[in-house]
């Protein structure tokens, strides 16, 4: 976090009390700041009925969605050139 400054927590479950607010807490506790910080996860509110695949679609769950946030979250601020913006998302299909 300190060298990047950036973080995304994703679970398939609600966002109150889940497992990004736990990492807030730890980064918290320990004065870490991050420059930008954001949870994709289930809202809290009344959640659709669906296969997984039309639960993951609805709440941005999917591959596509996630590698997109994250792309999101690291240009965030900055302006990359298209080939460290093609690196990083390659990078990230890679991992998905």
């Amino acid at each position: 976090v300190q060298r990047i400054g950036r973080v995304l927590t994703v679970e398939e479950n609600a966002l109150a009390g889940g497992f990004g607010s736990a990492v807030l807490e730890i980064l918290e506790e320990h004065d870490v700041v991050p420059q930008a910080f954001r949870r994709i996860g289930v809202p809290d509110t009344f959640m659709e009925h669906g296969s997984q695949a039309e639960l993951r679609e609805a709440y941005g769950l999917t591959d596509d969605a996630m590698i997109a946030e994250a792309v999101r979250l690291c240009s965030q601020g900055r302006n990359l050139l298209p080939s460290i913006f093609n690196g990083i998302r390659s990078r990230l299909e890679k991992i998905v």
